[in-house]
């Protein structure tokens, strides 16, 4: 029965992290190494074209051939980037917050195996059950409405499944199989079958559902359909693309012409998503207060800012502030800050930022439409303590959703 999930042997789960790059499609006179921006730890960026990753080195070419310090990058991307969101499209949660966009075809006592949606004749993947999360089969178009049915699919708490029916009822019960277009599933009065056309998602139970731990250094892939993905062991070599394992164990490759971005992890790169906070206040314009949310928006969906889904940041409304320890033991902190695209271009805030109380960046007024603005690096060497402050504008707190996109820290060497 499906209850009967395997558990992860993760002795085998290899943990070398690295990147692709991307080849504009509708440029058939393009040259195939394509131009990527490249930084590092200490904030310098480069553009060039990449022509190798290695276990230790990443090569790019401009005017001559350069080798970095993999250990040493923060992350890739490509330039120009294409519009990559999963916002129409079927998508699988994942335990660890990866999202894919892959339609199920199969699912059994131990794995789901998925097609990728906008790209069919890639291989289908198959990822552990007890990895899943849950499935948006049936995406709905308002962004507040989509927000809100991930945030009900990724966080139910119930001890069975959860099926949510496109006539808007609940249908809890244990999923057994899915095959031949429905799901099959035991329910108070015995086994039904589901037609999948009458699916919305589904969330899983979440006392079944556990991660392989991760090992070694990871990164974050983000793909040009919308798909977030934690990988390791990657391999890259020019004009092939990139090879890589999943964190879910799936073992990976992937065209040059459809890899956005690369986000590298561990090392001495410190998400404040992975921190806890010393300290957090929210400040009621009226009377709701406001929860902090760990790589989610305000309203626990996705961090967006336009068109570029972020997989890590913190969501705040407006007023707030959340301070950190650092202890003296960070080089610099860096974010991308804006009001998160679900408000539709609405809100109005200020962000701050301070360094053991004194004011180190204090930007305008960030409309909802404001485009993404970067902060940092912003030296952090000495520093006791980092706040991060989302004050009131012009318009209240109407729709106030700040995201600190990719806010990390950079730790001293």
């Amino acid at each position: 029965m499906l209850r009967e999930r395997l558990q992860y042997d993760t002795r085998t789960l290899p943990a070398l992290v690295a990147c692709c790059y991307l080849l504009f499609p509708t440029l058939a006179h393009a040259d195939p190494a394509v131009t990527v921006r490249v930084q590092n730890l200490s904030g310098q960026t480069k553009a060039g074209k990449l022509i190798e990753i290695s276990g230790s080195k990443i090569r790019i070419t401009a005017e001559s051939a350069t080798d970095w310090n993999r250990a040493e990058v923060l992350r890739i991307d490509w330039v120009p980037q294409p519009d990559a969101l999963l916002d129409d499209a079927p998508q699988l949660l994942l335990a660890n917050g990866d999202r894919l966009g892959l339609r199920p075809q199969s699912i059994d006592a131990e794995s789901l195996v998925g097609q990728w949606v906008r790209f069919p004749a890639w291989p289908e993947v198959a990822v552990p059950l007890e990895t899943v999360r849950g499935a948006l089969l049936i995406p709905p178009r308002n962004p507040l409405e989509r927000s809100q049915m991930i945030v009900r699919l990724r966080d139910q708490r119930e001890t069975q499944d959860i099926f949510f029916l496109s006539n808007g009822d609940r249908l809890p019960g244990q999923l057994e199989s899915f095959g031949k277009n429905a799901f099959e599933l035991t329910v108070a009065t015995g086994k039904i079958n589901v037609p999948v056309a009458t699916v919305r998602g589904f969330g899983m139970n979440p006392e079944l559902t556990s991660f392989p731990p991760a090992k070694g250094s990871q990164a974050l892939l983000s793909l040009s359909d919308g798909s977030l993905l934690t990988v390791g062991d990657v391999e890259f070599a020019d004009k092939k693309g990139l090879s890589c394992r999943a964190a879910f164990g799936a073992e990976l490759h992937f065209p040059p012409e459809h890899l956005v971005s690369l986000q590298f992890l561990g090392s001495r790169i410190v998400f404040l998503s992975e921190l806890e906070p010393k300290e957090y206040v929210s400040t009621p314009y009226l009377a709701r207060t406001w929860p902090l949310r760990r790589n989610q928006n305000a309203v626990g969906g996705p961090l967006r800012l336009g068109d570029k889904e972020y997989p890590r940041g913190l969501g705040l409304h407006s007023q707030s502030l959340v301070t950190y320890n650092l202890d003296k033991k960070y080089a610099a902190f860096q974010a991308t800050i804006g009001i998160d695209a679900v408000t539709e271009g609405r809100g109005s805030v200020i962000f701050r930022v301070l360094a053991d109380g004194k004011p180190v960046f204090t930007s305008e007024v960030v409309r909802g439409k404001t485009p993404a603005i970067a902060v940092g690096p912003i030296p952090m060497k000495d520093v006791g303590q980092l706040t991060l402050a989302v004050d009131f504008a012009d318009q209240g707190d109407i729709l106030d959703h700040a995201d600190w996109c990719d806010a990390l820290l950079i730790k001293l060497p």
